[in-house]
């Protein structure tokens, strides 16, 4: 904890054990809001750079062989197809075995 107060926060040690519980708290709340921010921030540029990407690829593909956005780069916000099956599948699967 002391190392992130000092390297993330910017706090030197006497500060940092001068610290309450709540403090330290509303700080490493602080800290995680200004990383959600960095990352929202990154990820736009690249959702950008992705869209300018898929259509330079688009204009000379040929009709129904485009590409889309987060066919060329996965964002953390992009859907992803989850390859678990669910129950009612597993189920059909294993019925005549049973």
């Amino acid at each position: 904890m002391l190392e992130m107060g000092v390297v993330d926060l910017g706090l030197s040690p006497d500060e940092f054990w001068e610290l309450s519980w709540y403090e330290w708290g509303l700080y490493v709340l602080r800290q995680k809001k200004l990383s959600e921010e960095q990352k929202f921030r990154f990820e736009t540029s690249w959702d950008q750079t992705r869209q300018m990407w898929a259509t330079l690829v688009n204009i000379n593909s040929p009709k129904g062989k485009g590409v889309k956005p987060d066919d060329l780069i996965q964002l953390s916000y992009d859907k992803k197809e989850s390859k678990r099956k669910t129950p009612d599948e597993v189920a059909k699967k294993f019925k005549p075995k049973l």
